[in-house]
Order: C-alpha cells, then structure tokens, then sequence
C-alpha cells in the first residue's frame, strides 16, 4: 500500500487553529455580520442571581 503525505505551504501554528480568522480585522467582521453597534447603544439589567444583561436600545444600530 503506498502512503502518500501532503505538506501544506504555511505553516499552522497554535494561534492560527485557535483563531483562523485573525487575519481580517474586527471591524470588517462585525460589518460583515451585521452585528449590532452597542456602544452608547445599550441598557445593563442586573438580575437577582448575580448574573447581568446587555439589551440594546436600537437593534436597527449596526455597523
């Protein structure tokens, strides 16, 4: 039976499997998602338990 091994060109580091994606900034992934912009956009709601929420104000706020 004959083995073949392939060598990719780049190496994969351990911070580059822990985070694929690092190559392209933050910014433009939150554009790209659409994410909701919560900076001076947001109401914190502590609960009894101990645990907190982050509700934005205007969900139509986006990057």
């Amino acid at each position: 039976m004959k083995s073949v091994i392939k060598q990719s060109n780049g190496s994969l580091t351990r911070g580059k499997l822990a985070n694929p994606f690092s190559h392209i900034p933050m910014s433009e992934r939150l554009k790209k998602r659409k994410s909701i912009d919560l900076r001076d956009n947001h109401v914190v709601i502590e609960d009894n338990d101990g645990f907190i929420q982050v509700k934005p104000i205007d969900k139509t706020k986006t990057f």
